[in-house]
């Protein structure tokens, strides 16, 4: 990855590369169906060139907005995520999936005594330019280096005590937990929904009494809501909220 200048704009990727590359490859050949198939010929050609059109213009629509949300409108989500932590002044945070430190920095910027840690495996697929040498390049652009402590670690397994943290945050990172694994007899729902509720057992575990979880995404949502429920949270979800793209709900979870 091409490092960043000391001084310049801290980059925060652009969310699922991937999708929005298959998905603009999708829209350019139905708009090229549209553009090049012929007029003359039976009527069938003609409503099928009508269809291309309408069809690339709707499918161009996601990935265009995906772009922007990235790039613009996740800021005030991340906001919104961190409103609803209600940080304190000298909170200890856990960033799980923490990426390019969208959530992290935020969190960090807040207070001068805040304390936050953030952790990742750094998978390309969910992020663009997702590295842990991306994240500490945006902690030293946003100046923010004794505030935010980097791991490398799995939320299946934290390496951290019990009650280490007032509050866990996350987004657009639990739905991706067991997707990548290739364990024989092991793919499917059923096995990630397990896998999600071991970093779920986790994020309870290593959260302290009266502390508070804030997770976004857009899959799962309520699975995992009864996941912690189970282990004695109390659960508040919200949205989906349509500003975000894909719409996320909000989950909230309470440590007596």
């Amino acid at each position: 990855m091409k490092a960043i200048e000391p001084g310049g704009k801290a980059d925060y990727g652009l969310d699922a590369p991937g999708v929005i590359r298959n998905l603009l490859l999708l829209s350019l050949g139905e708009l090229g169906l549209a553009v090049f198939m012929p007029f003359k010929g039976k009527k069938f050609r003609k409503w099928l060139r009508v269809w291309a059109l309408v069809a690339g213009l709707g499918t161009l629509y996601s990935p265009l907005g995906m772009f922007y949300y990235s790039k613009q409108k996740k800021f005030q989500h991340r906001d919104r995520l961190l409103d609803l932590a209600e940080l304190k002044p000298d909170s200890r945070v856990l960033d799980i999936g923490s990426g390019r430190g969208l959530l992290a920095i935020g969190a960090a910027k807040r207070s001068p005594a805040m304390r936050v840690t953030a952790i990742d495996i750094w998978q390309s697929s969910d992020l663009s330019g997702n590295s842990e040498e991306a994240l500490r390049s945006n902690i030293d652009l946003e100046e923010v280096g004794g505030r935010v402590h980097v791991y490398e670690a799995d939320a299946r397994k934290l390496p951290f005590e019990n009650g280490s943290f007032d509050r866990v945050v996350s987004n657009l990172c639990l739905h991706n937990i067991g997707e990548h694994m290739n364990v024989k007899g092991k793919i499917g729902v059923s096995y990630r929904g397990q896998e999600r509720a071991k970093a779920l057992g986790e994020i309870a575990r290593v959260l302290a009494p009266g502390g508070r979880v804030v997770i976004s995404d857009f899959r799962f949502v309520e699975e995992d809501a009864t996941e912690l429920e189970k282990l004695g949270l109390t659960i508040t979800v919200l949205g989906p909220y349509r500003d975000t793209v894909p719409p996320q709900k909000v989950l909230i979870a309470d440590k007596p």
